[in-house]
């Protein structure tokens, strides 16, 4: 693959896993691009591989075979370390079960990230309540407590986006309607 353009390339990605001693292949040969600025919904069945290619685009996994290019970086070529540390500065997520540190507020939990990558408190909070606004949660008691959980995130099956970047990808909600959960 040339210099990509592509805001995401993925080319060939192949993934399979191990089961009861045979190979069983998730995705096959898959290609994708998406330019800046798109919105791509990953819809799918059970088991038909979403969650696979979601972790193998982030670097959470490792794809048997293909090529996969994020803003520009070869992330086959980088090892563990540079992966994290891609993922930790350009990737954001929200899981199925959404890890909240019950202890902190939901802003709290949403600050957390920026503040561990060294944006200082005050802009963290700031953006940190813009997202929350951008989903119905500014000013609720949710976003103050930590009594109980956001409802977002419970709502959401699996969410994944650049947070420096307008790139978002979603799934379903139980209301069967797509929305983009995290959106710069």
């Amino acid at each position: 693959m040339s210099t990509p353009t592509a805001l995401l390339e993925v080319k060939g990605l192949s993934k399979s896993y191990l089961e009861a001693g045979q190979r069983r292949p998730i995705l096959r040969q898959v290609d994708l691009q998406i330019q800046p600025g798109e919105f791509v919904a990953l819809l799918g069945s059970s088991g038909s591989g979403k969650s696979t290619f979601l972790n193998l685009i982030s670097g959470i996994d490792l794809a048997d075979e293909g090529e996969i290019w994020l803003q520009g970086q070869n992330l086959v070529a980088m090892n563990e370390a540079e992966r994290t540390l891609f993922r930790r500065n350009h990737i954001g997520f929200v899981f199925q079960f959404f890890n909240l540190l019950p202890t902190l507020t939901v802003l709290e939990n949403v600050t957390l990230p920026a503040e561990l990558r060294g944006t200082p408190l005050k802009q963290a909070q700031q953006r940190a309540g813009e997202l929350l606004a951008q989903v119905g949660l500014a000013g609720s008691p949710a976003a103050s407590s930590s009594a109980s959980p956001s409802p977002a995130p419970s709502r959401t099956t699996r969410c994944w986006c650049w947070p420096t970047s307008p790139l978002a990808t979603w799934t379903k909600t139980p209301a069967r309607r797509s929305w983009p959960y995290w959106r710069h």
